[in-house]
C-alpha cells in the first residue's frame, strides 16, 4: 500500500501536466557529460531529452519507462541489480554533490524515497525492491 501511494506521488509530479509522452525507441540510456549520468549506463529506454544531466542515471541500470511532460517534468524508472539500500545512498551522496538541496528523506520497510530541490526545480526518487530487482523512478519537475 505504501509503494502504491509513494510511487503514485512520485510518477504524477511529472505526469500531471497535458502532453506527456512515453520513450519508445531502444537506444543507449543517456551517459558521459559532466554531472550526468555515468558512462556505464545498460542500455534501454533513451532517458527524455529534457532530463537533467545534474541528476544521474544509476550505472549499470537499465531504462525501461521514460516519460517527459512538455517542459515542465520528466521521468525515468530504471532497473539495476543492486540493493534498494546501495541505490538510495548513491542518489542521495550524488544529488547533494551536485548542489541539490534534500527536502526530504523517507525509509519504509526497505523502500526509499528521496525528495530535492535545485533553484526552480524538485528532484525526488523512489527505490524499491520489486521481484527482485531494484525498482528505480527518477522524477524532475519545474516550479515555473
Amino acid at each position: 500500500m505504501v509503494r502504491s501511494v509513494v510511487a503514485c506521488v512520485a510518477l504524477g509530479l511529472a505526469l500531471v501536466p497535458a502532453g506527456c509522452r512515453r520513450g519508445a525507441s531502444p537506444a543507449a540510456a543517456r551517459s558521459g557529460a559532466a554531472g550526468g549520468a555515468p558512462s556505464d549506463a545498460a542500455a534501454g529506454l533513451a532517458a527524455p531529452a529534457g532530463f537533467p544531466r545534474d541528476v544521474p542515471i544509476y550505472p549499470g541500470a537499465v531504462a525501461v519507462v521514460a516519460t517527459e511532460a512538455n517542459d515542465s517534468g520528466a521521468s525515468v524508472v530504471l532497473e539495476s541489480r543492486e540493493t534498494p539500500r546501495k541505490v538510495a545512498a548513491f542518489y542521495k551522496n550524488r544529488l547533494l554533490e551536485g548542489g541539490w538541496s534534500l527536502d526530504g528523506e523517507m525509509t519504509v520497510e526497505g523502500e526509499y524515497m528521496l525528495v530535492a530541490s535545485k533553484q526552480a526545480r524538485r528532484a525526488s526518487a523512489l527505490v524499491a525492491d520489486e521481484e527482485g530487482k531494484t525498482r528505480i523512478t527518477l522524477t524532475v519537475t519545474r516550479d515555473d
